[in-house]
């Protein structure tokens, strides 16, 4: 939940640069590396969960989602 919410909040910044005309590409390179750096982080830990905990398939869901996305 902490990695997605920090992703939302950098996306959130990074509209409100945009639409105020602020958005330099150095803060978009940075926000962007800090977002890959996040949703592989959530992509590692879905693996984990995947591999120890077999609770069906929501883990393998949740597997293919992340894959998908990134």
């Amino acid at each position: 939940m902490g990695l997605s919410t920090t992703c939302l909040i950098l996306t959130t910044v990074e509209i409100s640069k945009l639409v105020a005309e602020t958005l330099t590409p150095f803060a978009m390179v940075f926000t962007h590396v800090l977002k890959m750096t996040c949703a592989l982080a959530i992509l590692g830990l879905d693996v984990v969960v995947y591999v120890w905990r077999t609770d069906g398939h929501w883990p393998l869901i949740g597997l293919v989602i992340d894959c998908a996305l990134l």
